[in-house]
């Protein structure tokens, strides 16, 4: 096409020759539009007589439905989170049981005091029974007989150990 076969429109636009039919970009687009539109009507209709309801009403029904489904959602997770936490404060109670019953065991074998099983540190069973020996280890109480008597290792170093001693018919140098 040639500017000799157009000529100007009164908006100054070329039209084109006779045999030469463009459209505008605008009216394409115009043109595929409606053509969608269209197309979507139709599928929208067949869906509607599949279903029996409408598209505008099955997308209220789903969004009640999603509402209700959350909302139930959040009842179960409420109620699994009671759960656990009442889940984790039995396993902490049956913890607390089980340390105190390891604590007195090793404290008893490793012949500390009573008083002082609770001092013990750990854990589990093992990290308790560890402890335990270290603990004994380092006042003395892994030996035989246990801790040495004040006053040295004699049991007559002490005053108190000779009057008994005599009392108990035993002497004593």
């Amino acid at each position: 096409m040639s500017q000799d076969d157009a000529s100007p429109d009164a908006g100054g636009q070329n039209k084109p020759a006779a045999g030469d039919e463009t459209i505008p970009k605008a009216e394409v687009e115009r043109i595929v539009m409606d053509r969608l539109a269209r197309d979507r009507r139709v599928r929208e209709e067949e869906l509607a007589k599949e279903f029996g309801v409408s598209i505008k009403e099955a997308i209220k029904l789903t969004k009640a439905a999603k509402e209700r489904a959350d909302a139930d959602k959040s009842e179960a997770q409420i109620e699994r989170e009671r759960r656990e936490a009442a889940e984790r404060e039995l396993d902490a109670v049956k913890l607390e049981r089980d340390l105190e019953k390891w604590r007195a065991k090793y404290g008893r074998e490793a012949g500390i005091p009573e008083a002082d099983w609770d001092r013990l540190r750990g854990t589990t069973e093992d990290e308790i029974a560890k402890d335990a020996k270290e603990w004994a280890k380092s006042r003395g109480l892994n030996k035989a007989g246990g801790p040495t008597p004040p006053g040295g290792s004699a049991p007559t170093g002490n005053e108190f150990n000779r009057m008994v001693l005599r009392a108990a018919g035993r002497g004593g140098r």
